[in-house]
């Protein structure tokens, strides 16, 4: 088992974080119906370009 107390706490905040964004993630997916949250973030930020991006641009 592991000891908590003596773990690096940045190993802990690191796993919190990740399973915090999975935990979104479905949420979002499941909310949302038609896309993705992941596809919704990309129609998103394509709507901030004046010009369509190429995909080096977008990423």
């Amino acid at each position: 088992m592991y000891d908590f107390e003596k773990m690096d706490k940045r190993l802990i905040i690191f796993a919190n974080v990740f399973l915090l964004s999975n935990r979104l993630q479905t949420i979002l997916d499941r909310e949302m119906g038609e896309v993705t949250s992941k596809q919704w973030l990309v129609l998103v930020m394509l709507g901030m370009f004046d010009e369509p991006p190429t995909l080096k641009e977008l990423a």
